[in-house]
């Protein structure tokens, strides 16, 4: 299955002035928050990306958490949410990434673009759509049962380390949030 955005992004992140609002406002925004990234981290079948454009903040935690990622050239990726006094998904971070790029972009907030991330690993390639569709393609014509039990291991793997960070920075967005 491929993810991408519509438009010009793959996906820019949370609209900060939501925050805001009455408490069921922010009830709402903190489940399907935590509903949408624990659909994607803990999706059963392989997902692949396509970063058509900006993958920031909440965007880029999205990107990560999926099985494999492709890049526009035109792309942009990162953390800036940590200059607004935001943390970072490092689960998400740690779900993809080596643990000193996964420091490293949370605690700098620095964005990088479509080559550097291909440089450092964070996605496999910079490339267009059609490349995008192809890998996804190639994945799914993949023996149903193999490809299956390689996403059950990444899941079993992620467990106790990055799936229960995700569960722990909901927990933290929400008390941010609800009080």
């Amino acid at each position: 299955m491929l993810l991408t955005g519509a438009g010009s992004a793959f996906c820019a992140g949370m609209d900060v002035t939501q925050f805001g609002g009455d408490r069921p406002h922010r009830e709402r925004l903190v489940s399907s928050s935590g509903r949408c990234f624990g659909a994607v981290a803990r999706f059963p079948k392989p997902l692949v990306a396509y970063l058509n454009g900006p993958a920031i903040a909440g965007g880029f935690a999205l990107a990560l958490l999926c099985d494999l990622r492709v890049a526009a050239p035109e792309a942009l990726m990162g953390f800036p949410e940590l200059g607004r006094h935001i943390p970072p998904s490092y689960a998400a971070a740690r779900a993809a990434l080596p643990d000193a790029l996964a420091r490293e972009l949370c605690l700098t907030g620095r964005v990088v673009d479509a080559d550097e991330a291909q440089r450092r690993g964070i996605v496999a390639s910079v490339a267009d759509r059609a490349h995008a569709d192809e890998l996804a393609r190639a994945v799914a014509a993949a023996p149903p049962a193999a490809t299956r039990e390689v996403k059950r291991r990444v899941l079993a793997a992620g467990e106790p380390t990055w799936l229960a960070l995700l569960d722990d920075e909901l927990e933290r967005l929400r008390e941010a949030l609800l009080g």
